[in-house]
């Protein structure tokens, strides 16, 4: 499996939307790990409605990449569209922390989530 070139995607990112610069810095600078998703989410599952920054923070680089191709497809605004991915995790981090989902949550199927909502935004 080839690796992300997040660095690219951040540049892609400035040069079709400068006003987002300092949120692309700011998610430049998250760092994750599949074991600290799985905290997290565990966190979430108990309650713990301070985790819901977190879990979202873990998500905004797949949010951002996969806004910049919805961008590059629609031609809708960048901003626009990383708004609405980031929704996507912050509506699962609700749901988990009300146990409104049961189930763990991996990076996979958040991913096939933000994508899916995307593709229902721009068409």
């Amino acid at each position: 499996m080839d690796k992300i070139n997040y660095e690219e995607i951040y540049d892609h990112c400035k040069a079709i939307c400068p006003e987002m610069q300092s949120v692309i810095e700011y998610v430049r600078n998250i760092s994750s790990s599949n074991k600290e998703i799985k905290n997290t989410v565990d966190r979430l599952k108990g309650g713990d409605m301070s985790a819901v920054k977190r879990y979202i923070e873990l998500y905004m680089k797949k949010a951002l990449m996969y806004s910049l191709a919805a961008a590059k497809q629609s031609g809708l605004p960048l901003d626009e569209l990383f708004s609405e991915a980031v929704s996507v995790a912050a509506q699962r981090a609700v749901d988990l922390a009300e146990h409104n989902i049961k189930k763990v949550t991996l990076m996979s199927s958040m991913s096939s989530d933000i994508k899916n909502r995307l593709q229902k935004y721009i068409f």
